[in-house]
């Protein structure tokens, strides 16, 4: 494998760490809320919500850029890119499942966002959010564990 190869094939590895920090702040958010009253809550509250929003975006990104190693690795091989793009372990089946449900997860947090600004009960909403953000949390390092493994296969 070629340099520059080992660089492209590393570069979702690299993002997915400040990504997975970047997550990690974010959720530490239920514990930091409680501390901000009045307009400053206020604004925690939209900033929380505008980086959740830049998070999804973000981790679209990421499997982007995962597909985009995938295919340059197998474009500089001279294999089938697009048979490459099938995953073939189970980190590969589960980013775009991860994708999926940190979809839900903002969803989730979108919905409860509307349902206070129209003044309906949101605390249930919230809660799923909260939820969902506590089983993303595991399935992030789950997935991030099961990639470090797999890196050493891909770099071998």
């Amino acid at each position: 494998m070629g340099v520059l190869s080992t660089i492209v094939l590393l570069l979702h590895p690299m993002f997915a760490l400040i990504l997975i920090a970047a997550m990690w702040w974010q959720y530490s958010w239920k514990n930091r809320y409680l501390e901000f009253k009045g307009k400053t809550r206020m604004e925690k509250i939209q900033h929380h919500q505008q980086f959740g929003e830049f998070l999804f975006k973000s981790g679209v990104m990421i499997v982007l850029i995962a597909f985009g190693a995938k295919a340059f690795d197998a474009y500089s091989r001279n294999e089938p890119i697009f048979v490459n793009l099938i995953p073939t372990n189970l980190h590969g089946f589960t980013g775009p499942i991860g994708l999926f449900l940190l979809y839900y997860m903002v969803r989730f947090g979108r919905k409860a966002a509307v349902f206070k600004e129209e003044g309906q009960p949101y605390t249930i909403t919230k809660k799923q959010h909260g939820r969902a953000a506590d089983v993303m949390m595991i399935l992030v390092f789950i997935h991030a564990f099961l990639g470090f493994i797999y890196t050493f296969d891909v770099l071998m």
